[in-house]
């Protein structure tokens, strides 16, 4: 009976601490896309553009189409078109892997996508940096300063790169490690390598999230009772 109770316990144990939190969701259906002035020539600057819930990026590269997906367009001459987003630390439980995740609805006539994870916390409040949603890449992990000195980014995943035409209709994971400090840093960017074509180009994205596991103390108590019941009845009938 005692090596029952173990393996019952040690089972329920198993279970309780695969709890799955979502930290970040966004699916499109009420996000504001806010755009920088073009004076900023395709600056868009954290934290002073940024607010809670925007996707910020430059006129005319990303929008919500009618079915609540985010459409983003690359440059039609060779370059590369971002959106780009914060999400707080205040929204993760703390140190851990986590896992960012989208759907990759559509593309039509690009290169490729690259998704860039960067954790802001070198930039300090009131001495931010800006990420340049015209050629935002993954080799991008420098970027400037308000006082246009450099900062490197703690780039928690970088050159993550899907090529346009073999993924359409699936879901996307990128894994990452989170040290607990500094707000997170996502950009999404359409890349056309070709020399010439027009703005046909279009990926289309939905469903972003990220998501990651932590014990979930409830189910202790369960393991717990389930323990001191299986216990008693070993005293009780000694099996």
């Amino acid at each position: 009976m005692k090596k029952i109770v173990t393996a019952v316990i040690a089972g329920l144990i198993v279970i309780s601490v695969q709890a799955d939190v979502t930290v970040y969701s966004e699916d499109f259906s009420s996000v504001t896309i806010a755009l920088d002035p073009v004076t900023d020539g395709g600056l868009v600057y954290y934290p002073a553009d940024f607010s809670a819930g925007e996707y910020a990026t430059i006129a005319g590269v990303a929008s919500v189409n009618a079915s609540d997906q985010l459409v983003l367009k690359p440059n039609a001459n060779g370059g590369a078109r971002a959106v780009t987003t914060v999400v707080d630390s205040s929204d993760f439980v703390g140190v851990g892997t986590y896992t960012l995740s989208f759907d990759y609805v559509d593309a039509f006539n690009f290169t490729e996508l690259d998704v860039q994870i960067w954790n802001a916390k070198d930039a300090a409040i009131g001495n931010g940096f800006y990420v340049d949603v015209v050629t935002a890449q993954g080799a991008d992990a420098v970027v400037s300063k308000w006082a246009a000195s450099t900062v490197t980014l703690t780039a928690l995943s970088l050159n993550n790169e899907y090529p346009n035409g073999v993924l359409e209709g699936t879901t996307q994971t990128i894994d990452f490690t989170y040290d607990g400090t500094g707000d997170i840093v996502l950009a999404f960017t359409a890349i056309d390598t070709r020399a010439a074509g027009g703005f046909q180009q279009q990926l289309v994205l939905d469903n972003v999230n990220i998501t990651t596991t932590i014990p979930e103390p409830a189910t202790f108590g369960l393991v717990g009772a389930v323990g001191g019941a299986m216990l008693f009845i070993r005293r009780k009938f000694t099996v």
